[in-house]
């Protein structure tokens, strides 16, 4: 929410590392090739010790942070176009019923949930917040509404 970044751990371009990466699979030790091309020497180990492992494997944190949503990608893409459509009808879609909506869908999809999720019938807030953002959601407190 307010949090402030203590490293740049991360911050080195994917296709620096991917390169510095062939370096090292040509015979290049990790320690040079992370000296030359300015990428920490973990970072550029742990990227050569997944390309061995697997040759699609890509390198960065976003691939690795898609692979543990609790809501697979297509099921939430689903999930967000009810939500619009929900609000699209003048139903109230506020944030904690999307949550429990959320809830709602995982379990009844068999999908394994957090116990938090569990616990307070709903998913967490920062469950929302990424959601929200990967799919460019924007709720609104609903308004009362008369058809005369």
């Amino acid at each position: 929410r307010k949090y402030k970044r203590k490293t740049n751990r991360g911050n080195t371009p994917i296709d620096e590392v991917k390169r510095a990466a062939d370096a090292v699979t040509r015979g290049q030790s990790v320690r040079a090739a992370s000296r030359d091309y300015a990428i920490d020497r973990m970072t550029l180990k742990r990227c050569t010790d997944k390309r061995a492992k697997d040759d699609r494997a890509s390198a960065g944190y976003k691939t690795l942070s898609m692979n543990k949503l609790v809501i697979p990608g297509v099921m939430e893409s689903d999930l967000a176009a009810h939500i619009v459509h929900l609000a699209d009808m003048f139903h109230s879609v506020t944030v904690i019923k999307c949550c429990e909506i959320a809830y709602e869908y995982a379990t009844a999809n068999h999908l394994e949930v957090p116990n938090s999720w569990q616990r307070d019938k709903r998913a967490g807030r920062d469950w929302w917040l990424g959601f929200k953002q990967r799919h460019t959601l924007t709720i609104r407190n609903p308004e009362a509404t008369s058809f005369q």
